[in-house]
């Protein structure tokens, strides 16, 4: 496809004047605000249709003339075609053809670049985000290919539209950060590839302010029926952990996520099998009276590159003393000790989590039987079944022997 040049940057700059800015005859950015952050999106390279087609995508996301500051945005990315790869900085993307649709490649470009600047400021979920009528957002956290973008836009007409992809929570508030970014669907049978789309293509109202967050749900589809099911904090904690992003940077990483998981009486998991038919579910969860589920926070020591070692031990002698190895967070729930050990987490239940919590201090095992037996009930084979829980516990590093 031939660039358009000569007039076409001008033409640019005139038909969309009220939301790019020009400094130069042939530049063409359009300001953004994506995740708290501002980004010039420079276009300038590409053929006019190219621009003009992502610029619509990204509208949403678009600063107006009378929100701009004069200051040159703190971050730009430029979108370059095929011929001009040798010019291109390590943020910006380099597109490996214009003979086909480019709006999702630069969707996912931008996703991944701005996930890497929010870490350690935000929870970040691969979700889909609904404002409910009410006013508050509810995010329906699940895998890639699950459906999130199809719950945004067959729920549109009832919902406003906070993201298809990447649901931004500020820890401590809880406030949703918007990212209506444009929704990716699959094209064509034929070809299979996604084609992004603004939100307004798609009859939706894209939600441009923070907002706050209502409730979570981790979404499996089913044969039938649609359902909210209670779930325990230990049971969701590492199904959702997989579908968040830079969790380990946050400074209290499970609190906060504990936090959101716990609100409007979750957690919950929602399964489905219409989104379509989610709406009323989905729709008044925020006013949920449930009691949520309670936890106690016990922060760690460690940092995001705390890492689990394991000792190589043989037969404890009854001397022994035992004590938590340094971890990063950790949640305690009724029954379970949840734990992050820098990127990796641990869930510890029965005799693994009452051993943990009895070894705070340096601990002998006549103290640790003892808090087993207490929590748990007799058994005749109570002293070796807890000795065996002590060594697992030992190798897999998360009590050391001292």
């Amino acid at each position: 496809m031939a660039r358009e040049t000569g007039r076409s940057a001008a033409a640019y700059a005139s038909r969309y004047h009220h939301r790019v800015r020009t400094p130069d005859p042939e530049g063409a950015l359009v300001l953004l605000t994506l995740m708290g952050q501002t980004v010039d999106l420079d276009l300038s390279q590409l053929p006019l249709p190219v621009a003009q087609r992502l610029e619509d995508a990204w509208l949403p996301c678009a600063t107006t003339a009378s929100d701009r500051d004069p200051a040159p945005a703190p971050f730009s990315v430029t979108v370059l075609p095929p011929s001009a790869a040798a010019s291109a900085r390590p943020h910006d993307l380099v597109l490996h053809t214009l003979e086909r649709d480019v709006t999702y490649y630069v969707s996912q470009h931008l996703t991944r670049w701005l996930i890497s600047k929010a870490a350690g400021d935000y929870l970040m979920l691969h979700a889909a985000g609904l404002r409910a009528p009410d006013g508050r957002v509810v995010g329906v956290i699940a895998p890639s290919g699950t459906g999130k973008t199809t719950f945004c836009s067959v729920l549109g007409n009832r919902f406003g539209y906070v993201t298809d992809e990447t649901l931004v929570i500020t820890p401590g508030t809880l406030d949703v950060v918007p990212y209506p970014k444009p929704l990716s669907v699959v094209g064509p049978e034929a070809r299979r590839t996604k084609v992004d789309h603004s939100p307004s293509a798609l009859g939706l109202e894209a939600v441009t302010s923070p907002t706050p967050l209502g409730a979570l749900v981790l979404a499996e589809r089913v044969r039938s029926g649609n359902t909210l099911v209670p779930m325990r904090l230990e049971e969701i904690m590492e199904p959702v952990i997989a579908q968040t992003s830079s969790l380990f940077a946050l400074p209290s990483p499970l609190l906060t996520l504990a936090q959101a998981l716990t609100l409007a009486g979750g957690p919950w998991r929602l399964n489905f099998s219409s989104q379509e038919e989610c709406a009323s579910l989905l729709a008044g969860l925020p006013a949920c009276e449930a009691a949520p589920a309670s936890f106690t926070h016990v922060p760690g020591a460690g940092d995001a590159h705390t890492a689990l070692s394991g000792q190589d031990c043989g037969p404890l002698a009854e001397g022994d003393r035992f004590v938590r190895t340094t971890w990063t967070d950790a949640v305690v729930t009724e029954d379970a000790v949840v734990l992050l050990y820098g990127r990796l987490p641990v869930t510890l239940g029965g005799a693994g989590a009452v051993i943990w919590l009895a070894c705070q201090e340096p601990t002998g095992m006549e103290v640790i039987h003892r808090a087993v037996v207490e929590r748990l009930g007799g058994h005749p084979r109570a002293r070796l079944l807890v000795e065996e829980a002590l060594i697992s516990l030992i190798v897999g590093g998360v009590i050391r022997l001292c």
